[in-house]
């Protein structure tokens, strides 16, 4: 489907009734169901074993027939049981997921589910008012960045900028683009505030600032409020499933686009009353080459049932909770961001799961999980790169263990062990 007309879709489905969405919403669902049910090994045995068959989801109210899936499900089934019939890894965009849970795992994407991603992200976008004549630097995701036709034409005008670069250099890369928005990881900003007495205005005087894969800490908004004039916008998703929901102008909450998934706030397995909080279910309507069908994300999330002020029907949810992560400190009073770490664990081969420990101000632990037993030139790589990062002199230790103990409901992939109370910055 051409891109253009896709946008033009995706931009009406804004417009319509909640009659409206519920039907295409059902539509979606059904054919998602099919597709997965039909081409994906996984979900085929997942439905025999659970004595269903794809003809008994016809609406959402059918979803909880379906077991819940977990990210562990998809990864033990392994990558040719839940990757679609006829879908070539190879011609796939390959996701690594946050670093939130400290397990890598990819998700497999085909151009057409790029596409419907990308013109998701656009649409939300456009919604908080982003202009052609806007510049967007987007501080977090370490991913490589493709100028596009009309961004060379000076229109939409993003630039990324990767939290593994020395502070500075961020800083820098900020300053020179001069960005209208920034759309931020919280600790990825709040790291960089840190060093400038959170006077951003030095570098750049952006008016609209969005946040996402993080809790906003609030006294962070409060200094920048103090410093700028900003509209500030919270974003939620997952690099599984792409922008689940956004905050729009009206600030009543946050918009689930529902055209492009479902989402389930459950409480002991069932729905969450409206008000009440529930752990994230997610089914996929938009992703055809790696469908995840009831997957259990781990946030708290809190479905309000309530309609918006700024007459959008799709359904509002809370500001979700779960993914609040802690900065880590430097000896000097510098700090950094846990991204960083996991941008680099990221692309350690054969490396399970990790949990980077922050003891005090000078010592460090990483725990970590290999498939296979890693080589010590490995290990010694891996230290070598995070003390790269981290840039000061501190002692880190590099412990290969068997399995990392989950202490809360969302495994976390840092851990500090140093109190706020003296910082007063925050």
């Amino acid at each position: 489907m051409p891109e253009l007309f896709r946008l033009f879709t995706l931009l009406r489905n804004r417009r319509l009734s909640g009659e409206q969405l519920e039907t295409l919403q059902n539509s979606r669902l059904r054919s998602m169901i099919h597709h997965a049910c039909t081409t994906v090994p996984y979900y085929r045995d997942l439905f025999a074993s659970a004595g269903i068959a794809p003809g008994d989801i016809n609406t959402t109210a059918d979803l909880h027939l379906i077991p819940v899936t977990t990210k562990e499900d998809l990864r033990s089934a392994g990558l040719e049981r839940i990757l679609s019939s006829g879908t070539a890894p190879s011609s796939c965009l390959k996701i690594p997921t946050s670093g939130s849970t400290g397990k890598p795992f990819l998700t497999y994407l085909s151009r057409d589910d790029w596409q419907s991603r990308r013109l998701v992200e656009f649409r939300t976008l456009l919604a908080i008012g982003f202009r052609p004549r806007d510049r967007l630097a987007v501080l977090g995701p370490a991913r490589r960045h493709e100028r596009r036709l009309h961004q060379r034409l000076g229109l939409y005008d993003s630039i990324n900028i990767s939290p593994t670069l020395p502070p500075d250099e961020q800083l820098r890369l900020i300053r020179d683009f001069q960005p209208t928005i920034l759309w931020v990881y919280p600790t990825v900003l709040k790291a960089l505030l840190q060093r400038i007495d959170y006077r951003l205005s030095l570098f750049a005087r952006p008016r609209i600032l969005v946040s996402s894969a993080e809790a906003f800490d609030h006294a962070m908004a409060k200094h920048l409020r103090a410093d700028l004039d900003l509209a500030l916008f919270d974003f939620y998703g997952s690099n599984e499933l792409g922008r689940i929901a956004a905050e729009c102008p009206a600030h009543g909450g946050l918009h689930v686009n529902a055209d492009h998934l479902v989402l389930e706030c459950l409480d002991d397995g069932h729905a969450a009353a409206p008000g009440l909080p529930g752990s994230a279910v997610i089914t996929t309507l938009n992703a055809f080459a790696m469908p995840y069908i009831r997957y259990h994300l781990g946030d708290v999330c809190t479905v309000l049932g309530t309609n918006c002020s700024c007459g959008c029907a799709l359904p509002l949810i809370d500001h979700p909770r779960g993914r609040k992560t802690d900065v880590i400190r430097l000896p000097s009073g510098d700090t950094r961001s846990p991204w960083g770490v996991d941008y680099i664990l990221r692309e350690v081969e054969g490396l399970d799961q990790f949990r980077l420990i922050q003891e005090d101000l000078h010592h460090f632990r990483l725990l970590t999980v290999f498939r296979t037993p890693p080589r010590p030139i490995g290990i010694s790589s891996i230290r070598s790169r995070l003390l790269e990062y981290l840039s000061e002199p501190v002692d880190l230790k590099v412990l290969v263990v068997d399995s990392i103990q989950q202490e809360h409901s969302k495994f976390r992939a840092f851990v500090s062990n140093i109190s706020d109370s003296g910082n007063t910055n925050t």
